[in-house]
């Protein structure tokens, strides 16, 4: 009921954003008369709508939860570039204009500091913003621009992941490769021949990636580690098609789904071989 209640137009491909439950509210997205909304978990009752006087777009992104100088805000990536929103009020404290091109999929990537990691397909350039608040006032800046492509990387579906200071992802520039990245985009190494996961998302616990390949359905187990590409295990567990869909972690359980199917993975026991691995029971 978006366009209904906030005259929220659909984007192309309809919605693909992950709506965010936050100490005991709702956070969505809308982009139409408000930016954002927070609304009570139990109820459903509005709590406070975000004023969207720019007339920002709603994205395929989803909202991310940070604190920036002692201030908890929402950071959203709009079709307009990156916005911070008052957890307590709604109010929008900074943006940071983006240029993309078709559409944003990936949400924003919190790093140390306040800044984040903006990337896209479609030939979209990646770069690192930096919010700040100095004397009383909010600033948004760039601090680094990845290579452009297509030599440089991006993501065109799913959120790299930051490790002790490294950026992993699949590179859609990469022809879907397994990448490490430093946080300047300068690229360390990829999966090469060894894998490609296409569009397929990932999940990272306990050090270890755990990685879809969005055409086959292959599950593979990746070493966390900015030295090389080190698989550690792989079980074919969906067919497809299109495995695209973020994996998600709950209880030593690994949930992950194609446009048919949907399974649960122990994956509590790292020890046992990922191709032993199977469906947890019902």
């Amino acid at each position: 009921r978006l366009p209904e209640l906030y005259d929220s137009p659909i984007p192309a491909w309809y919605n693909g954003q992950c709506p965010l439950l936050d100490q005991g509210r709702l956070i969505v997205a809308t982009g139409g008369r408000a930016l954002l909304v927070a609304l009570d978990r139990a109820t459903g009752a509005p709590i406070w709508e975000s004023p969207n006087p720019e007339g920002l777009m709603m994205s395929h992104s989803s909202v991310m939860p940070v604190e920036i100088a002692g201030v908890r805000q929402y950071a959203y990536l709009t079709l307009g570039g990156l916005v911070g929103v008052s957890a307590e009020t709604g109010e929008q404290l900074w943006s940071f204009p983006w240029k993309f091109n078709t559409a944003v999929a990936p949400s924003p990537l919190p790093l140390a500091d306040g800044q984040f990691l903006l990337t896209s397909g479609y030939h979209a350039q990646s770069v690192v913003c930096r919010a700040a608040l100095q004397d009383g006032a909010w600033t948004a800046e760039e601090v680094a621009a990845f290579p452009p492509p297509p030599k440089g990387w991006n993501s065109e579906v799913h959120t790299p992941l930051e490790y002790r200071g490294h950026i992993y992802g699949v590179g859609k520039t990469k022809r879907g490769m397994w990448t490490c990245l430093d946080l300047k985009g300068n690229e360390l190494w990829t999966s090469g021949r060894a894998a490609s996961f296409g569009m397929g998302g990932y999940v990272l616990a306990d050090g270890l990636f755990f990685a879809l390949d969005g055409k086959s359905g292959t599950l593979r187990m990746i070493d966390a580690n900015a030295d090389e590409y080190r698989q550690l295990g792989e079980a074919k567990l969906l067919s497809g098609p299109d495995v695209w869909a973020p994996p998600v972690i709950t209880h030593g359980k690994l949930l992950i789904r194609d446009l048919g199917k949907l399974l649960c993975i122990d994956i509590a026991d790292h020890s046992a071989p990922l191709a032993a691995s199977k469906p947890a029971p019902h």
